[in-house]
């Protein structure tokens, strides 16, 4: 995984073949609640459908499989299937340690850069998604590349 600084801001890249399955809304995600008569949806079912599609963003954004992932965080596959189906909503520590084991694969070196989920979990967090997805690197002079992980 490469990050690319541009002007101050820092930009995950991600493989071609996952960019376009994002782009193209080719990712399986969970479908919304439907709303009521004055455009209401049940707020619990709400929450953890867009934790859910953050998850399965970052985690495709990666290119990692739900085992990957699991295995990265520390939480069981079959507790990581049932948040990305919005199934349950998950806990403090296991939503931690899936954001942290996000954050640790995406950030530049010396950075914490918070991750998509935890921009949506957290009041505390009011950065925009450090997860911006390009088609191709400006390969101007201002550009630094950084590997990760």
């Amino acid at each position: 995984m490469e990050t690319v600084e541009k002007n101050g801001k820092v930009f995950v890249l991600v493989p071609r073949k996952a960019w376009q399955k994002i782009a193209a809304g080719e990712l399986a995600m969970p479908q919304m609640p439907p709303a009521d008569k004055d455009g209401n949806r049940p707020a619990l079912e709400a929450v953890r459908v867009l934790l859910a599609r953050g998850v399965i963003r970052d985690r495709a954004a990666l290119g990692w499989s739900q085992a990957e992932l699991a295995r990265q965080s520390g939480v069981r596959v079959e507790t990581l299937n049932r948040i990305e189906r919005a199934r349950v909503t998950p806990d403090e520590a296991t939503q931690h340690r899936i954001d942290r084991a996000l954050r640790k694969a995406t950030r530049p070196a010396g950075k914490i850069r918070p991750t998509a989920v935890s921009s949506r979990m957290s009041k505390r967090n009011t950065s925009p998604n450090p997860f911006l997805l390009t088609g191709k690197a400006d390969a101007s002079k201002d550009v630094t590349r950084k590997k990760v992980g």
